[in-house]
């Protein structure tokens, strides 16, 4: 049980206890008496006063109990939620980052690179690749505040691999850069798949995880 939670209980469980040592001391006290006296309104008034308090403490305990879960179960929903954006994100990043590297290759190919026709699709994958690439940004900013660090660290092998082969596509026309990281790139997704399904507390054989990547077929 979790520390706050179980201090609270016991908090419960001993109002509860001073509830009851409240009425049997009146009631022993009281049998003991009544054979001389009977019980003042005043005794009385400090009882119910007494059993008063400690119900409204008792009720104070029951909703502070309450809240403790749900703040428990909020942030929960906040981790399950980033994580699994960032999932997405990743598996769009990854499809992203195959189109740029088969479009720029397709260009070279071509033996006219240069030409304006392959200048406007390289253009249209780069702006694209900027559009994906932010949004992962986002995605993996949430993600390192819920994550623990296995999962953390993962992410960032996996970012820093993407980013390189992008930028040795874009900046550097290395058109071989994407094939032969592959493997590499495979491991580190298949790393961060485990890492987040850890996160998540979800058996590895109920699901299938990121899409596989693929060697790109060009024409």
């Amino acid at each position: 049980m979790d520390p706050s939670l179980a201090l609270i209980v016991v908090s419960a469980q001993a109002a509860i206890s001073v509830a009851c040592i409240c009425f049997v001391a009146f009631f022993k006290g009281y049998g003991n008496e009544k054979g001389k006296n009977l019980a003042t309104h005043e005794d009385i008034d400090k009882l119910v006063n007494q059993v008063e308090a400690v119900t409204k403490a008792t009720k104070d305990i029951e909703a502070k109990i309450s809240i403790h879960v749900w703040n428990r179960q909020k942030q929960w929903e906040i981790k399950k939620e980033a994580l699994f954006e960032i999932t997405k994100q990743l598996s769009v990043l990854l499809n992203e980052l195959t189109t740029l590297d088969s479009t720029y290759s397709s260009a070279d190919q071509s033996g006219y690179p240069e030409s304006p026709s392959w200048t406007k699709a390289k253009n249209s994958a780069l702006r694209q690749w900027t559009v994906v690439a932010a949004s992962f940004g986002n995605a993996h900013a949430v993600a390192a505040l819920v994550c623990g660090s296995e999962a953390v660290e993962a992410l960032k092998n996996v970012n820093a691999l993407v980013r390189n082969i992008a930028n040795e596509i874009i900046n550097k026309n290395n058109l071989g850069m994407y094939d032969s990281s592959l493997p590499e790139l495979t491991k580190l997704a298949a790393v961060f798949t485990k890492a987040i399904r850890k996160e998540l507390q979800i058996d590895e054989t109920q699901v299938t995880g990121l899409p596989q990547l693929a060697q790109k077929n060009l024409l």
